[in-house]
């Protein structure tokens, strides 16, 4: 699943959740600490990978979108409960 939506036109390196908190200082980090608060669950699953061949954050941002669908589904699914 991770090739599918990495795509093979690039090289990554799987990295600690620490490690991309110092390297990703934009807009939307802190969100990782509300998952890893609110939904640890989810959180644990959480993998964060760098292209080693591009300086974009790219991947970071299509996470971070991918984790945000996944909080709004919850959100939405919680209200039902």
């Amino acid at each position: 699943m991770e090739t599918e939506i990495l795509g093979d036109h690039q090289e990554y390196l799987e990295e600690k959740f620490e490690e991309v908190l110092v390297r990703y200082n934009r807009f939307g980090k802190d969100i990782y600490n509300v998952i890893k608060r609110e939904l640890p669950n989810v959180f644990k699953y959480l993998k964060y990978y760098k292209a080693t061949k591009s300086t974009e954050n790219m991947f970071l941002v299509l996470k971070l979108k991918i984790v945000m669908q996944f909080i709004m589904t919850e959100i939405f699914y919680s209200q039902f409960n």
